[in-house]
């Protein structure tokens, strides 16, 4: 199996995204050590319907570096794999939809403004 630097594969990833548009943070960035059960099991995506990456890396320190930079400096949604998880080894990327875990439209009530709350809250009074 052919590994690729960290460079190449943001390269990649950054690439793939901007041929399918979207924000960063309709997307998602993670690493595994079993990608297809990453993406298709654990976060739901459809193989034939969401688009979906992934390439191996040397090590999970290289796939460390590749999740950190997508989820702190472009804020993509993903989770920094565990230094202990030395089998994460390959990072994916995936565009979320309603269908996917975490779904595209995940809000949390605490993200949204007071005003947005009050007048929700207020309506349902009536």
């Amino acid at each position: 199996m052919t590994v690729y630097s960290v460079q190449q594969i943001k390269y990649e990833f950054l690439l793939y995204m901007k041929g399918l548009g979207g924000a960063f943070g309709e997307w998602y960035v993670g690493a595994a050590a079993d990608p297809e059960q990453a993406l298709f099991d654990v976060h739901g995506v459809r193989s034939d319907m969401e688009p979906w990456i992934y390439k191996p890396a040397l090590t999970n320190r290289a796939t460390i570096t590749i999740v950190r930079y997508f989820v702190e400096v472009l804020h993509v949604d993903g989770r920094v794999p565990d230094i202990d998880d030395e089998g994460a080894t390959i990072a994916f990327l995936f565009r979320k939809s309603a269908a996917t875990r975490p779904p595209l439209a995940s809000v949390r009530v605490s993200d949204l403004p007071v005003e947005a709350v009050a007048s929700v809250v207020g309506a349902s009074e009536r």
